[in-house]
């Protein structure tokens, strides 16, 4: 929790902004962003992480994507916030 909470204030977010969560996992970071105000993208390779998220409170604004965050679909710039919090280690080679 320690590293999500450090993740979202490492964002600076600010309302109405667009923001990027790679491997959102089950949505701690993204929903805690999306409580300050972003509006937030959620990437995750796991189908059933997200179908998690997408029940909790405030995932409705929610945009869940599947997909590998090492391939983002996603052109260069789009997000003027991102986040990757407790993602690095489930990668494993390329």
């Amino acid at each position: 929790v320690e590293c999500c909470d450090a993740a979202v204030r490492a964002a600076r977010p600010r309302p109405g902004l667009l923001g990027l969560d790679c491997g959102c996992g089950t949505g701690l970071v993204t929903l805690s962003l999306v409580r300050r105000g972003l509006r937030m993208v959620a990437v995750d390779y796991s189908r059933q992480s997200l179908v998690v998220l997408r029940s909790k409170p405030g995932a409705r604004e929610v945009l869940a994507v599947q997909a590998d965050v090492r391939r983002l679909p996603f052109p260069d710039g789009l997000f003027p916030r991102v986040v990757c919090a407790n993602t690095m280690q489930h990668l494993g080679p390329g």
